[in-house]
């Protein structure tokens, strides 16, 4: 872990803005003949919290890798990402941004290999009912720390009351420059 700085304003449990800053985050880790190395290089992030029901994040990344060598290989390399997310629950119906891009994305599995440079997404929720979606939070929530069919059961019901109220889904860019297969045919 290499050069992590944070700074924001605000309480420690609730703060109004949180940025932070990495160069490298490194592990590496063997057992028998397998080992496993992944390092993320040029981390930011920058989180405002304008209220408790209205608030946006950013991230970027320079660089990610992950690799996995021995009785079976694995790689994936990504290159410039950025990730930027917001919500606004403050109203009767919620909203929700996402927006996600990277430059190039690299991996190979065993005698498979994918490129995929210029990535692009825009993609937003609107209409959503506030209740029905602070429900599906809460049930959510609670099965990051039990699991049970009956908690399956309430998260697929929440879900299809969310739904069934309203959703509206706009995607404004979904695109890629190159696609690039393990025959090396370039899909454009």
């Amino acid at each position: 872990l290499l050069g992590m700085e944070y700074n924001g304003s605000g309480d420690l449990f609730a703060p109004i803005f949180l940025n932070s800053k990495m160069q490298t985050f490194s592990f590496e880790g063997e057992k028998d003949k397998n080992a496993l190395k992944f390092t993320f290089e040029g981390l930011a992030s920058a989180s405002d919290f304008e209220s408790r029901s209205k608030y946006s994040n950013a991230f970027s990344l320079e660089n990610m890798n992950v690799a996995l060598s021995g009785e079976e290989k694995f790689f994936i390399d990504v290159k410039d990402v950025k990730v930027s997310l917001a919500s606004d629950t403050q109203n009767t119906f919620a909203k929700m941004y996402a927006k996600s891009s990277f430059k190039e994305f690299h991996m190979s599995a065993d005698a498979i290999t994918t490129k995929v440079q210029d990535f692009n997404y825009d993609i937003s929720l609107n209409e959503m009912d506030k209740e029905a979606l602070e429900e599906l939070q809460d049930v959510i929530a609670e099965a990051k720390s039990t699991s049970s069919d009956t908690l399956e059961l309430k998260m697929r019901e929440s879900f299809v009351k969310l739904l069934s109220r309203g959703v509206v889904l706009n995607v404004d860019d979904f695109s890629f420059k190159n696609v690039v297969l393990e025959d090396g045919k370039n899909l454009n």
